[in-house]
């Protein structure tokens, strides 16, 4: 099998697969997206991602594990804000930031949450619900006995839904983004 070829300036090749794989598993899902297509898209065959990540769902929870790390790095950026309303409208502002600049996580996220069991399953719960939990966290303030959960969720849900709709139905059932931060303060205090 012959190794890629080095081009200067352009990312590594599991970069670019990784990048190809999570807008394949955004738009389609994880069961029709194809590695064939996801080589394709990069400009290698199918054997040579087979080579990087093995196994589809090793690549599927790569993809997962950076959308994850990702956010969970620019939520826990927002969090450094003092006080707490301002570090309900950082954390909040950073969530929307990263479903505008990362569509796949929406999707990837809606889907995956449809599925009962496997890869998809798996990933969403070893990363969503200690994310959460993190969220939660961040938020609460020293004698905070709230339960904050149902109003996160809520938030989160209605955002979810939003950046994973077509274009033509957001501004239609949720208005824009504004409304999710309405939405947050009312729910969570502020």
């Amino acid at each position: 099998m012959a190794r890629p070829r080095i081009v200067p300036g352009a990312l590594p090749t599991e970069i670019r697969i990784i990048d190809a794989a999570e807008r394949a598993f955004g738009a389609r899902g994880y069961a029709p997206a194809r590695l064939a297509d996801i080589a394709s898209d990069v400009g290698i065959r199918r054997p040579s991602l087979l080579y990087h990540f093995g196994t589809k769902e090793a690549l599927y929870r790569v993809v997962v594990d950076r959308l994850f790390n990702d956010l969970r790095a620019r939520l826990v950026e927002a969090a450094l804000e003092g006080g707490n309303q301002p570090r309900l409208d950082a954390i909040t502002s950073a969530f929307l930031d990263f479903l505008e600049a990362r569509p796949a996580f929406a999707q990837v996220v809606t889907r995956g949450m449809m599925d009962d069991d496997g890869p998809v399953a798996i990933a969403l719960r070893d990363e969503l619900v200690p994310l959460l939990d993190e969220v939660i966290a961040l938020l609460k303030t020293p004698g905070d006995e709230q339960d904050m959960r149902p109003a996160v969720v809520q938030i989160a849900a209605a955002a979810l839904l939003r950046a994973a709709a077509a274009p033509t139905l957001r501004s239609a059932l949720w208005g824009d983004a504004a409304e999710t931060r309405a939405l947050a303060r009312r729910l969570l205090g502020g």
